[in-house]
């Protein structure tokens, strides 16, 4: 059943190692090979709750996991994300030293754009459906696991069967972390601080605020367009990050013991970064003199109605802004003319511009 899964032809066959493509819709072949592999993937992760004493199966058991999670990702709608981190959540501890590479989050970025033989990737839009499945994995990594002994009760059982009953009273076993990964009454534990923090660093954070942020990367550099930066764009950027530390602030309370130090440093770090690139793009946005310079630059480009936005944004900022007031009168006179009003206001400055387009035009 495996090797017919996996023999599943794909579109993207001759490069798998493409960036992953989340998929709004699939035909019915690849819905049929999608409802296998989920099947098979669902009886190999219960086998993978429970304790074996062949470490040869246990081998190519991980082995088996793997060839159909290669398949599974590059058919995998949201739901298949969402099935594949429920699933490793609920495995025993030490789950992040074999499984934290099968959580993986689809690119970002539109297909590169050439040019002069280079290329540089193009953010996706903030309400992009990659983004939103981003952000809810990371909710649901930081968020209490429902039902968790439920699924390892079996675990629980086949270790007590392994292992010696009467030592088993006697001795409780310590990790390399110095956690317990059962109460002296045999029940599981949360996941190790090493699985969350190999599971944590599968979120690519870099790629997901450079999203955010529209900052497009070309050679070496990051581009950030300044003109683009509107009050709306403004607004949706403060509410995505503030989404954003409000989910670090829940895996912090979540975690909030002796046990998950570095990760709530980690946490706290990334939540830290959050409020200075919010605080930098402000910072961006409300420059007086920069509002106003953008505004003329819509003018140039002709895009009056966009300059006017512009303007009243730096009169929103300074309503004492001369440059702003100018650029204001300036558009003003280039969709009515030159009128009485427009004569008595005191903008000489804007008179002279204004010869100034009109001679270049």
């Amino acid at each position: 059943m495996i090797a017919e899964i996996i023999s599943f032809p794909l579109d993207n066959n001759d490069n798998l190692m493409s960036p992953l493509k989340l998929q709004p819709l699939l035909d019915n072949d690849s819905l049929q090979c999608l409802a296998r592999d989920r099947r098979a993937l669902s009886i190999l992760f219960h086998f993978a709750r429970k304790l074996s004493p062949n470490k040869n199966f246990s081998d190519n058991l991980i082995l088996w996991i793997r060839n159909l999670v290669s398949i599974h990702l590059q058919l995998a709608t949201k739901e298949d994300y969402w099935f594949l981190i429920f699933n490793i959540l609920r495995c025993p501890s030490g789950v992040g030293t074999w499984a934290c590479e099968f959580l993986q989050v689809p690119c970002l970025f539109e297909n590169n754009k050439k040019c002069l033989e280079c290329t540089y990737e193009i953010p996706l839009s903030i309400d992009s459906a990659e983004i939103s499945l981003c952000l809810s994995i990371l909710k649901i990594l930081l968020t209490p696991v429902k039902r968790r002994n439920d699924y390892l009760k079996q675990f629980t059982q086949s270790q007590k069967e392994v292992t010696d009953p009467i030592q088993e009273k006697r001795w409780i076993l310590i990790d390399s972390d110095g956690e317990d990964e059962h109460t002296s009454a045999g029940e599981c534990v949360g996941l190790r601080e090493n699985d969350l923090i190999a599971l944590l660093n599968q979120i690519p954070f870099t790629e997901l605020l450079r999203s955010v942020l529209m900052i497009e990367e070309f050679l070496d550099d990051y581009i950030i367009q300044i003109d683009l930066i509107s009050s709306h764009q403004l607004l949706r950027i403060f509410a995505f990050l503030n989404q954003l530390v409000d989910l670090f602030g829940e895996g912090m309370l979540t975690y909030n013991t002796e046990l998950y130090k570095q990760l709530a440093k980690r946490l706290g770090r990334l939540m830290r970064h959050s409020l200075q690139y919010i605080s930098d793009y402000h910072d961006l946005f409300s420059s007086v003199e920069l509002v106003p310079e953008l505004g003329y630059q819509q003018i140039l480009l002709g895009n009056i109605k966009m300059a006017v936005g512009y303007f009243r944004t730096a009169m929103a900022i300074d309503n004492t802004s001369f440059h702003a007031l100018c650029g204001l009168t300036l558009c003003q006179l280039f969709e009515q003319g030159v009128t009485d009003q427009t004569r008595q206001q005191d903008c000489e400055d804007a008179f002279e511009l204004f010869e100034v387009f009109e001679a270049q035009s």
